[in-house]
């Protein structure tokens, strides 16, 4: 019969003792045990533990360090080392011991989950991106890892496989609320409307109390432009957390977007003086700073906010910003370095020769004899109208002149007709128009036309026009004839050369491609134009042409060819379109909340020296 070992047994009763709910009893015996034997493991790792569990920090690292002397080759005693270090934010000492834990046990997969999340923190993102995925390989089943696989792939900007990250996440565990909630969040930054959303209901009806979810959501709403309903979600969250920066930080930026801008400043200044590191927040403030008069106190601190760790979406986001700055106090060399480096940061790719063939095949699908010989949806429903054009030529503009009017309303930058498009081809199994236009029979053509209503429909059950203002649905005007024969379009054209800067100097939130580079710009102008000038020739619905500059020297004039062409009568609240507070989610969100100005004719004069790119496109 074996002797039991007196140490162990010792052990056990502390153990025994902390598990009765005797912890301080559990404690003494522990640290009696350990002056007697400061290089046994077990007893170490345990009494680190229990420092851990009572928040002793500076002990458990005591502790630790004692044992490691003796210990060196203990993977749990390195990992909990990092771990009490972790939490007096001393991540560079963290990391060190948890390379002494890589050193002893390469593969460990615990071990790479907390590198993940030190190098996170630091803004690592990268690096968080390989351990977390080496973590994922030996802990298939855990989605803690999944989801912050999802978060650093999201800091790159990698949202297509963050989106994944986060879906898998969900697959593990579908009672995982914060998977969803950052797959909504996920979701948004890829430019998605509506799916966000749901993601949010479902992530606040499986953990309702979770102010991180309310916040997550609030912003998402922000963003979305509906800020009314963003207010509300923020300030549930202060209403139980009063301190809650984040949340004082959204709802600044709330109070921003919607023109409040003395009481944004009265809130988010404090914040940014106590270096508050919400980037959101951060550039609001600055936003504020432009709109009271008090740019160049703004501009010191984001060029120093943008000198630390940040996400890549951060970096992207505060350079626009700064760039928008230096370009109010006249600095614009300053400020086309600021623009141009923001965008490279953006890290997105655009195909000029791909997209000129891709013009080359809707044109090849949409002829006189193809409308002719295709069926239309026996739906002529005339309450569409398609604004369509280069983002930044004058869209949300128009269409907030048609939402003022009682018997119309704005759907913002609709994607279901991108979407029927490209299910349409998707269907054909080619990405050759022709042949996607040849799977559309009678049937699916009513059936795609009465979708589309249905979606216009959620914006206004008895508006006589509701307004789609995608820009880029020029693309689908072919696919469009088929299935609205009913429709409008609206056509907004802006002198091309102040239209791709004011794209250049944007972020999107739907991330257009084309617009981060001078080159590319002119590509897609060029495109665009060809393409228009198409449609103007062959496409069965009427257009009407209307330019942004003649707009702003006549606006009623304007206004009233655009109502006499939807058959409204007039409405002199159309002319007051600014004071319409309708949700807006397009990055002009606050010019139309302001009356018209001309201050943007002629935008690309003071930038002619650095321009020569777009120029050298744009002429040939």
């Amino acid at each position: 019969m074996s002797q039991s070992d007196p140490v162990l047994d010792s052990l056990r009763d502390a153990l025994a003792q902390a598990s009765a709910g005797d912890p301080h009893a559990a404690l003494s015996a522990l640290e009696q045990l350990n002056r007697a034997h400061p290089a046994h493991l077990e007893i170490g790792l345990s009494l680190i533990q229990l420092y851990l569990d009572g928040s002793q920090i500076q002990r458990a690292i005591e502790v630790a360090r004692t044992l490691l002397r003796h210990q060196s080759k203990s993977v749990q005693a390195w990992s909990l080392l990092a771990r009490a270090l972790t939490q007096l934010r001393a991540l560079g000492d963290a990391e060190a011991a948890l390379r002494s834990a890589l050193a002893v046990a390469p593969d460990n997969p615990t071990v790479h989950y907390q590198m993940g999340n030190i190098c996170f923190q630091q803004g690592q993102f990268e690096r968080a991106v390989i351990h977390f995925e080496k973590a994922q390989a030996g802990l298939t089943d855990r989605p803690a890892v999944l989801n912050d696989l999802g978060s650093a792939r999201l800091a790159l900007g990698q949202v297509d496989a963050a989106v994944e990250a986060f879906r898998e996440a969900i697959r593990v565990k579908p009672t995982f609320a914060m998977a969803h909630a950052n797959l909504g969040a996920a979701l948004s930054y890829r430019g998605e409307i509506h799916s966000p959303l749901q993601c949010f209901v479902e992530a606040t009806r499986l953990a309702p109390k979770d102010h991180r979810i309310w916040l997550k959501m609030g912003r998402i709403l922000l963003n979305q432009g509906h800020l009314e309903t963003a207010e509300k979600c923020l300030r549930r969250v202060l209403q139980f957390q009063p301190k809650n920066g984040a949340a004082q930080a959204a709802l600044g930026t709330v109070l921003e977007r919607s023109g409040r801008y003395q009481e944004a400043h009265a809130l988010l200044d404090p914040l940014v003086q106590g270096n508050i590191q919400d980037t959101t927040a951060v550039v609001a403030w600055a936003t504020t700073c432009r709109r009271l008069g008090r740019t160049e106190s703004a501009i010191p601190v984001l060029e120093g906010f943008l000198r630390g760790p940040r996400a890549q979406p951060e970096r992207v986001l505060v350079g626009h910003t700064l760039g928008d700055l230096y370009d109010k106090v006249g600095q614009y060399e300053a400020a086309f370095t600021a623009h141009q480096t923001a965008n490279q940061e953006h890290g997105l790719h655009f195909d000029p020769a791909q997209y000129h063939r891709s013009i080359d095949r809707i044109v090849a699908a949409f002829g006189p004899a193809d409308f002719a010989r295709r069926p239309r949806a026996q739906n002529h429903d005339s309450t569409p109208v398609l604004i369509v054009g280069m983002p930044r030529s004058g869209t949300s503009l128009v269409e907030q002149v048609i939402d003022s009017h009682s018997q119309a309303a704005g759907a913002g930058e609709l994607e279901t007709l991108r979407r029927l498009s490209r299910s349409l081809v998707q269907r054909a199994g080619s990405a050759h128009w022709v042949k996607a236009m040849n799977t559309l029979d009678q049937p699916l053509a009513d059936q795609l036309s009465a979708a589309y209503i249905a979606k216009l429909r959620e914006t206004d059950a008895t508006a006589l026009r509701v307004t789609d203002k995608m820009p880029t649905n020029f693309l689908n005007l072919g696919l469009a004839a088929h299935l609205v024969p009913g429709a409008r379009v609206i056509h907004c054209v802006r002198d091309p050369m102040d239209t791709a800067l004011s794209c250049y100097f944007k972020l999107f939130n739907f991330g257009y491609a084309f617009s981060t580079q001078l080159d590319w710009l002119g590509h897609f102008i060029r495109g665009y134009q060809r393409l228009m000038s198409h449609w103007t020739t062959v496409l069965p619905l009427p257009i009407l042409e209307v330019r942004y500059e003649e707009l702003v020297n006549d606006l009623e004039g304007g206004t009233r060819q655009i109502l006499q062409f939807l058959d409204l009568e007039w409405e002199d609240s159309c002319l007051r379109f600014h004071e319409n507070e309708r949700p807006v989610n397009t990055a002009s969100y606050a010019q139309v909340r302001q009356p018209i100005y001309r201050s943007s004719m002629g935008r690309s004069a003071p930038y002619e020296p650095w321009l020569e790119p777009l120029r050298s496109v744009l002429e040939k």
